[in-house]
């Protein structure tokens, strides 16, 4: 599975990591690893302003975010 990272700071200070994959089954993989880590889901896998993505919280000030590469 090849794809991009990203991190980005927003302007209330919380942090994003963006992990963008090709596929969505790349998404679905990822986020079952995460849930089998124990992190918090934000929300589940599924398309959200098309595109394919889930997100997790790792505390009040950051989350990680997986979803399918922008065209």
């Amino acid at each position: 599975m090849s794809g991009t990272f990203s991190v980005k700071t927003e302007p209330g200070g919380e942090l994003i990591i963006t992990l963008s994959v090709q596929m969505k089954e790349g998404v679905n993989e990822l986020a079952i690893d995460m849930m089998d880590a124990g992190l918090e889901t934000q929300y589940e896998p599924g398309n959200r302003n098309g595109i394919y993505t889930c997100c997790f919280l790792c505390n009040e000030k950051a989350r990680i975010r997986i979803d399918t590469c922008r065209e």
